[in-house]
């Protein structure tokens, strides 16, 4: 834990500021679209050799 956050890793849409309202429509639509899996991507929390929180981010 570092300054009250847990390190996990997490996963989610990357999603083009432009393309944010369109996403988020279909999504709460619970559309089965997979049109968006190009901006599927993790994230990795890490603490570094300073101690310091770090996150790396993939897309899939």
């Amino acid at each position: 834990m570092k300054n009250g956050l847990i390190a996990s890793d997490c996963s989610g849409w990357l999603v083009p500021a432009e393309e944010a309202e369109e996403f988020n429509a279909e999504y709460m639509d619970f559309s089965e679209c997979d049109c968006w899996d190009k901006y599927f991507a993790w994230e990795t929390w890490y603490e570094d050799e300073n101690g310091e929180l770090k996150i790396d981010v993939s897309v899939v």
